[in-house]
């Protein structure tokens, strides 16, 4: 091989390197922040410990006031750092009340504590 080929060789090798290094330095720096963003979460809550978690709140939240609608237990809830999770929030925030024996459905989205509940 001439010099002049093996030249031409090496720079378009040189170049082709580059590209791929460009690409894993933005896919390293991608996952960096993927990586710095995760670790600033709080810690995961076991499910079963979340529903209790939600629970106990929505509990307070109707002993301070109510009957409340479920929209504004969910705001109370979300002021309080309480994320309920799932696509529509509020609704699962009506999910967690029903299946929960401190709380009564009055209807149209309203809740309240049962009765023997209320302090």
């Amino acid at each position: 091989m001439s010099l002049a080929k093996t030249i031409e060789y090496i720079t378009a090798e040189l170049a082709r390197q580059r590209a791929k290094k460009a690409g894993l330095d933005a896919t390293v720096a991608a996952l960096e922040e993927s990586l710095r963003h995760l670790e600033s979460l709080p810690p995961e809550v076991p499910p079963g410990q979340l529903s209790k978690q939600i629970g106990d709140a929505i509990a307070e939240i109707l002993e301070e006031e109510h009957p409340l609608h479920r929209r504004v237990i969910h705001e109370r809830l979300e002021a309080r750092g309480i994320r309920v999770p799932g696509q529509d929030a509020v609704n699962n925030t009506g999910a967690h009340m029903s299946g929960d024996a401190r709380f009564k459905s009055l209807g149209r989205g309203m809740w309240d504590l049962e009765e023997e509940r209320r302090s």
